[in-house]
């Protein structure tokens, strides 16, 4: 039967990790129904909320970030987001009582973008010219915005170093750093509270995450993580 939430998926710590509540009730089952919390720490590329947020289109998801990103991680947000999965997608483990197996087919994404009903568009989202990977989403902003972000590059962050940056540039209600001058245009990429990063768990020694860039802004560290933006100007 389908589940029914006892908590919607939220994502916390500046939207680093993503939480879920369900009731599933069997009915032939004399215990009743069973309450599955979900609390996971995905990329950000694999959740119908950065898709949305992005305009991405299906050709966007299927293409660009389902070739690059193993298929483990959308079972992962299929399971937070209470889709049904077949059994032997995400298993106990044998080996380990706090792991599971997770698959590696690819039908995983098929099931999320099936069964979420988002309102994809059509028109593609994604600059496949960008050496980033996956390809990150495309926005417009002013001429005069563009000039601000040009005098704002930081090109030189250093992985054990921690750079003070005098203000950050405020987009899609989140902090962005300009990063890369890119032939269509500046990459910006989302900075979050040194603390959440730390509490989010991103930091692990096994999976997507590495040791963050660091940067402070008037006293407060922040944490740079993978979510860019590719930003060129509209005339």
């Amino acid at each position: 039967m389908a589940p029914v939430f006892l908590q919607e998926p939220m994502e916390v710590l500046d939207g680093l990790q993503q939480v879920s509540t369900r009731q599933i009730h069997y009915p032939k089952d004399p215990h009743g129904p069973t309450i599955v919390s979900v609390q996971l720490t995905l990329l950000p590329y694999v959740l119908p909320t950065y898709w949305e947020r992005h305009r991405l289109s299906l050709e966007d998801i299927k293409q660009t970030h389902a070739d690059v990103i193993p298929p483990k991680f959308y079972w992962l947000a299929a399971l937070l987001y209470g889709i049904d999965v077949i059994a032997s997608s995400i298993r106990p483990s044998f080996r380990c009582m706090h792991e599971v197996l997770i698959s590696q087919k690819p039908l995983a994404i098929e099931k999320m973008m099936k069964q979420k009903k988002l309102n994809f568009p059509t028109k593609s989202n994604l600059l496949s010219s960008s050496s980033h990977v996956p390809s990150p989403p495309q926005a417009h902003v002013t001429p005069e915005e563009m000039n601000l972000l040009s005098k704002m590059i930081y090109h030189d962050i250093k992985p054990f170093d921690v750079m003070d940056v005098p203000h950050l540039f405020p987009w899609q209600n989140g902090l962005f750093i300009a990063t890369t001058l890119e032939q269509d245009g500046i990459l910006i990429q989302r900075c979050v509270l040194y603390d959440n990063f730390i509490q989010s768990k991103k930091q692990q020694p096994h999976g997507y995450a590495s040791r963050p860039l660091l940067i402070r802004v008037q006293g407060t560290l922040y944490a740079i993580v993978e979510e860019c933006v590719l930003l060129s100007c509209t005339y």
